[in-house]
């Protein structure tokens, strides 16, 4: 599972126009739909990023060895795949989210937030212990062999990814 978010209103974000995007863009990316400047750029990033995080592996991200073929759908919504994964971005003034896995998207559970304090790592945990509580499931966050979070739910270990950028921030897990 794999989950990225840009926050638009982060004040370091630079302008991305298409002279950026070819830093990004694998030569077999596609784009099916009627978007371009920032906007693509960010919905490729996002796309990206989200992908490698579902890779699970120790390496670093190199967004342009990632190739993705994207489709909007209508009013910032959006699916993608890239080999094995397949997911959906939302996009909007605020942010671009991307979720993805190599399971059913319907077999996911996310949620976005918006932060209240810096120490944003320790904040994501705690909002998706307090979120599956007031459900009533007890969970509990750890880490697999390679040091990536797991979500431990009553029914077992569920692969978990976080991910946070200026006072946005979501979870993602197995469901």
């Amino acid at each position: 599972v794999g989950i990225d978010i840009v926050d638009h209103s982060d004040p370091l974000l630079r302008p991305r126009d298409s002279r950026a995007l070819r830093l990004i863009r694998h030569s077999d990316d596609s784009m099916h739909g009627n978007i371009s400047g920032e906007q693509l750029f960010w919905l490729y990033w996002a796309a990206k990023e989200s992908t490698f995080k579902a890779y699970r592996q120790l390496i670093r991200f190199n967004p342009k060895a990632i190739e993705v073929q994207i489709i909007e759908n209508g009013k910032g919504l959006f699916t993608f795949k890239s080999e094995s994964i397949s997911g959906k971005i939302i996009q909007n003034e605020k942010t671009t989210l991307s979720i993805c896995g190599t399971m059913p998207l319907e077999d996911l559970i996310f949620q976005s937030f918006e932060s209240k304090i810096k120490e944003q790592s320790i904040e994501i945990r705690r909002l998706m212990i307090d979120f599956f509580d007031e459900r009533g499931i007890s969970i509990t966050i750890s880490r697999d062999a390679l040091g990536l979070p797991v979500t431990i739910f009553p029914d077992g270990d569920k692969l978990t990814t976080f991910t946070h950028h200026h006072h946005q921030m979501a979870f993602i897990c197995q469901r």
